[in-house]
């Protein structure tokens, strides 16, 4: 099939394969959403620690026998949409960037994420991806939040590191030469495959770009 979007590994995928469209959500639908979704109690924060913990079962097993390069400072995939379907990640990541930067740091990090989040609610999603800003939570090209990455990102690996390379710099999925077109597919069916046997365990709330998620629960908490 030939894509003529900009190459972001699985999302794009899915929104070419299935025509699933992620939804343009208002302030007042982002907020609604987390009033909704986001679990409060601590019982509910160690049912999500448990369901993590079953998530990173599912893909060990996924990823066995590969020889993964994926390293600290790779951050190739890092420059796309981060979709996230269970909003207990959101609260979860949120806490620990906030717990890992400086008072300073950690303020930039909220005007980041709002003049991002805005930008991003008004262009279609494929426009959006064309943007390819590095997520905010990477410092110095490192994952502050490795270890409660969201599923999205968890569920990413790759064998060679210089396709991950040429597939953010390609314009289109065609621009990529011809072994790195197969491994980009690999890739992205894995990714998908994982992302479903694990969202079939976890509870889906419906799927919001990271971005705009923590903005509603930076604007949750000021309330």
């Amino acid at each position: 099939m030939m894509l003529e979007l900009p190459f972001v590994l699985f999302v794009n995928f899915v929104v070419q394969f299935t025509g699933f469209k992620i939804p343009q959500r208002t302030r007042r639908a982002q907020r609604k959403y987390v009033n909704e979704f986001m679990p409060q109690s601590t019982k509910a924060q160690k049912l999500a620690e448990a369901m993590m913990q079953e998530a990173e079962e599912i893909i060990s097993r996924e990823v066995n026998g590969l020889e993964v390069k994926c390293e600290a400072g790779c951050s190739w995939c890092c420059h796309q949409l981060i979709i996230v379907t269970c909003a207990a990640d959101g609260e979860t990541i949120l806490e620990t960037v906030k717990a890992r930067l400086s008072e300073s740091e950690f303020e930039a990090f909220c005007r980041m994420i709002r003049e991002q989040a805005m930008a991003i609610s008004k262009l279609p999603h494929t426009e959006a991806e064309k943007l390819r800003w590095p997520c905010p939570m990477l410092k110095d090209g490192k994952c502050i939040v490795y270890d409660v990455r969201p599923v999205a990102c968890r569920s990413v690996f790759s064998t060679d590191k210089e396709c991950c390379r040429a597939m953010l710099y390609a314009r289109t999925f065609n621009d990529l030469p011809v072994p790195y077109r197969r491994m980009a597919m690999g890739i992205s069916e894995k990714a998908i495959r994982i992302q479903i046997l694990v969202n079939n365990r976890r509870p889906i709330d419906g799927p919001v770009e990271i971005r705009s998620l923590l903005l509603s629960l930076l604007e949750k908490n000021n309330e």
